[in-house]
Formats: structure tokens, sequence, C-alpha cells
């Protein structure tokens, strides 16, 4: 092919080629060339994919990945997840770039004929087909947590993909409704959302303790009607000195009073693997940091699903978290049961 000036047509500036190969070819036969691009539509299996890591390396080129997320668990797509997705969307390698496009912002299709076909699916095929999340995260502990704008029925009293009304009176706008019960009761809704901090609210503050990896934790902070709203996070890979005065910058740059510290109670009398005999409460203690331990009872984590959802009367989630809490956006994204891993 080849590539001209766009200013002189008749004046050759290059010669492209192009390479057609197939999913079901052996990897060995990718294993030759240099090239600039190496395009996939669909997931590759994952020696295609390190072949034609080699093959775009000694000329600084790309890799790109067109797909959807096969809808059975049984498909092997944990090394996509663990090399591309994972890292993408943690933001641990700068290199990599995942967009996610769901199908209901598609303005180029039928919407209606969308949410129809939606209420037939199962809410696990929902999240692959619609929403583009892999199928391990359908059965995700927090699964109504959203960092896109999404719709809430009330009387359904779960998310939906809105329709227009069957009928609307002549000369107005049509209104939106919920597809399965036809309800206008319906409102967006995110969890995710820019807020002031206040400096009067008490506010909880959370750690969860780990002896090889950054010791996690954020802040609470709870509002006079008794919302929730995640106002920082981080993260500290130290020992509980340094920790605690990471802790204490973070609180004193956002102005936070801190009413109460708890920790998960099953690492805060485990010990770090240092003193033996000595818990990580008492070394958080001995480094000026009292910790309470918290209630880890299945009660809370259905709490929290509860908070998850749109308020009829605030019409609004109950929990919300600012968006510079990226670690805990991401975790509640992916934090799920283990039984599509």
């Amino acid at each position: 092919m080849l590539c001209r000036d766009p200013d002189n047509p008749d004046r050759i500036l290059g010669e492209s080629t192009w390479q057609f190969m197939s999913f079901d070819q052996d990897a060995s036969d990718f294993a030759s060339g240099e090239f600039h691009i190496a395009a996939h539509d669909e997931p590759p299996s994952a020696s295609i994919w390190q072949e034609n890591e080699a093959r775009v390396m000694s000329v600084g080129g790309r890799l790109l990945l067109a797909m959807t997320w096969p809808d059975d668990p049984s498909i092997n797509v944990d090394w996509l997840y663990n090399e591309v997705y994972e890292p993408a969307r943690a933001g641990s390698n700068p290199e990599i770039e995942w967009l996610e496009l769901w199908t209901t912002d598609n303005a180029n299709i039928d919407q209606t004929a969308i949410a129809v076909q939606a209420g037939k699916w199962s809410k696990e095929i929902t999240n692959v087909r619609i929403y583009g999340r892999p199928i391990r995260f359908s059965n995700r502990i927090h699964p109504e947590f959203t960092d896109q704008t999404k719709t809430w029925c009330f009387k359904c009293d779960k998310s939906i993909i809105p329709v227009p009304a069957p009928v609307a009176a002549l000369g107005t706008t049509p209104k939106n409704v919920c597809p399965e019960c036809f309800s206008e009761n319906i409102i967006e809704y995110n969890h995710v959302e820019a807020f002031e901090t206040s400096h009067a609210w008490p506010t909880i503050f959370v750690i969860d303790p780990h002896p090889r990896k950054p010791h996690m934790f954020l802040w609470v902070q709870i509002s006079p009607s008794d919302d929730w709203y995640v106002v920082a996070d981080g993260k500290k890979d130290g020992d509980p000195v340094e920790t605690r005065k990471e802790i204490e910058r973070i609180e004193l740059e956002l102005g936070i009073w801190t009413a109460r510290r708890i920790t998960d109670p099953n690492m805060g009398l485990s010990s770090p693997g240092v003193n033996r005999g000595v818990t990580w409460q008492q070394e958080f203690a001995a480094a000026g940091l009292m910790l309470d331990l918290s209630d880890d009872s299945f009660t809370g984590r259905a709490h929290i699903n509860t908070m998850l959802k749109p308020d009829p009367h605030t019409l609004r989630p109950r929990l919300v978290i600012h968006p510079r809490c990226r670690d805990t956006i991401y975790q509640l994204l992916l934090y799920s049961w283990g039984e599509f891993s």
C-alpha cells in the first residue's frame, strides 16, 4: 500500500505492508517480522500476544485490541486480565490505556431494543455484553457500585436501561421510563462525585495492615443525615511510624477531624512477622496510632450494598466517593467472590 503526500498525490512518501493472520494459527507463525501496529480483533491467545509484543518492540510500535469479554467463565482470559486489564485500570502501567465503551452510550443503535434484550439476559450476561465487564466481575461483592452514570428504578429496586415512554401527549417531550415496569420514578446516579471536605463532620479512619504489601487506608465522613462520604484514601509501604506520619500529613492537608480509627480484626490481631507475640494493633499503638477492632460480620457488607442504592427521598446514593480516591474506586470495581476466578 502506497502512502501519498496529501498535497501532492504524485509524490510517494512511503510504502506500508499489511499482514493478515488468523487466531487458529500456531503462535510460531507470528514469530517473524517487525511491525509498527499489531491489531487484534477479539482476544488472542497469550502466546500470540507475546509473539506480537516482540514484533513491535524493535520499532517502538503498538499493540491494539478491540474486544468484548467472553461470557463463558471457562474461556481462559486470565492472562489478559492480569497483564493488560488490571495494570491499566489500576494505573500501575502508564504505557497501557484501557477504554470501556458502554452499549448504552452508542447513539447509532436502537437503545429501546437494547433495553428490551438486556431485560431478557441475566445480570451476568448484561454486565459483559452491555457494560463490558469481565465475567469474573459479574459476581462482585458490591455489584451496584458504579463510577459511570447509570439509571435506577425505585419500583424495581435495581439499575435499568431506560427507554422512551410508549405513548406521549401531543406536543410533549417523551419521558424515559423503566423498560420492565414502565415507571417514571427513575433517576440517574453515580457513586463517584466531587464534593467539599467537611471540617466539622465526624470522620472514621479505616486501615488494613499487611506484612508484605502497602498498608491501605481511607477516611469516611458521616453527614448529619448519616450518609457516608469517602473523602480520601492512601497507602504506605513502611513501618507503623512512617505510616502514621503519612496519615497525619493527609489529615492536616485536608483538615480532617478523625473521630475514630478502626482496623480489620483479622489483621489487627495478627503478628507483623517481626516481633512474634506482638500484634499489628499493638505495633500501631506503639507508633502513636490507636486502632479499635472493627466488626467483620456479613452485616456490614450488606449494609454497604444498601447504602449504594439511591435513596427515594434524596434521589441519590447514601454512599459516595471522591474522585481522588482512585484505589478505593478500583478495589470496589474489582472486589469479587472467587467462583469465576
